[in-house]
Formats: structure tokens, sequence, C-alpha cells
């Protein structure tokens, strides 16, 4: 399964990684979508360490100490500043900020590697990428350009 959207963020001694997946769930016979955020300490010896479950500062048995807890606060706020600077362009499977044939052919291919199973042009979540996804891409205006938010450096301060 791969992720929605993931993000990550560090600073000289930590790293702030979110991400968000969307599987069905046969229970429901809905799609689900589940956010998980990480953090872990940067390791960069020599070999340096991968980062795993393991390395999660945010689950037991670990706990942050003083400077992990500032670190962990300041990514954070600066993670929450560029995702509430994300505009949403419904349709832009390919994530390029533009909604056109790209995105036609993109769910095309995706339609057919993927069996018709979800895929990133699912946007209807109803677990298959196909004609009924088509529409959120052709919606007027199309083609269309979705405005990308310029990031600046002031919006990052804590």
């Amino acid at each position: 399964m791969l992720a929605d959207w993931q993000l990550a963020l560090r600073d000289e001694d930590c790293k702030l990684f979110r991400l968000s997946t969307t599987d069905w769930d046969e229970t429901a016979s809905e799609c689900a979508t589940t956010d998980t955020t990480e953090f872990s300490a940067i390791n960069e010896q020599v070999p340096p360490k991968l980062d795993n479950k393991n390395a999660n500062l945010l689950l037991p048995p670990n706990t942050l100490n003083h400077l992990q807890a500032l670190a962990y606060n300041s990514l954070n706020k600066q993670l929450d500043n560029l995702l509430a600077s994300e505009i949403t362009c419904t349709g832009d499977g390919n994530t390029d900020g533009v909604v056109d044939f790209n995105d036609i052919s993109q769910l095309g291919y995706w339609a057919n590697i993927t069996g018709s199973k979800s895929s990133w042009y699912d946007f209807n979540l109803d677990g298959f990428t196909n004609e009924a996804d088509l529409p959120y891409i052709t919606q007027a205006p199309f083609p269309r350009s979705c405005s990308l938010p310029l990031i600046f450096k002031d919006s990052f301060e804590t």
C-alpha cells in the first residue's frame, strides 16, 4: 500500500514524519484513512542507521527528553504551517499543480496497471480507479491550474 501523502521535516538532531494512507476496510465496506506521525533522532554515523518503527520516539517505552520535546513541538508547528498552506486540487492525480489531459492519461494508466483497483486516481474513494473518477478531472473549468502557495521563511518561525 502506498501513502496518499507523506511529508518530513528535520532539524540538526531530529526528524518529524507524517503520512496518510487510505485502504479498503472490508469490515466496513468503505475506504478508511489512517494518519501516522513518527519522530526520531537523526543518526548520521557511518553507516547511518535507517529509520524504522523501533526508532519512533513517540511509541512506548520511549519518552521524550526536554530537548526532544522542544524539537518535536517546533517541527510539529512548522509542519502544521506547511500543511495548512496546501491548496486542494481535486483531479490532479500526478500533483503537478495542473488538472489536464495528462491526468486523464494517467487515470487510464493506473486503471490498467492496477486492474482498476484503488490508486492516486481513485478520487471518489470507492476502491476502484475507473470511469467514475473521470468527472473529478474533467469538471469545469478544464483544463485548470491550481495555484501553488509560496512558502515563506517567516511562516516557519516558532
